[in-house]
């Protein structure tokens, strides 16, 4: 119950990531990469095919297993799945994901977001973001904060 309040979801769909992830966690040792890929299939995360779907897995695993370890947690992939299926609906949620795509950092480059973001959303946020303006940033670097804070008037 505890858990369910903490991460704002239904005790269904507690019960449905609990059971898609203990069916593909057969040795009981957390999932590991091909396990994790089929289980988010199996709840409907859409991962997409070829190429794209290995930049997807990839920077899935950069979140869940950024030490690679090679064996994802329940707990890891509950936090995971209740902050992709939840709605990014605040500018602190929008900076935490920038701060994630960006490694870390305070500021996001174009390479990144085009990595990371399907063309039409990556050409939009690198036209609309104000350039990152601090001594240590590199050339093209973009503020994701006041672009965030922007987007929802804040």
């Amino acid at each position: 119950m505890l858990m369910r309040d903490s991460k704002g979801i239904s005790e269904e769909q507690l019960n449905e990531y609990r059971s898609s992830f203990n069916h593909f966690d057969k040795d009981r040792q957390g999932l590991d990469p091909e396990q994790l890929k089929s289980c988010l299939i199996s709840i409907g995360y859409n991962i997409r095919p070829g190429k794209e779907g290995d930049q997807d897995m990839n920077r899935i695993l950069s979140v869940l297993d950024p030490n690679r370890m090679g064996r994802i947690p329940f707990d890891a992939f509950l936090d995971f799945i209740t902050r992709e299926t939840g709605d990014a609906d605040t500018a602190e949620q929008m900076i935490e994901s920038f701060r994630v795509l960006s490694g870390g950092k305070s500021y996001i480059t174009a390479e990144e977001i085009r990595r990371e973001l399907p063309a039409d959303q990556a050409e939009y946020c690198i036209k609309k973001m104000k350039h990152f303006q601090a001594s240590n940033a590199p050339p093209g670097s973009y503020n994701y904060v006041s672009f965030s804070r922007s987007l929802y008037n804040q």
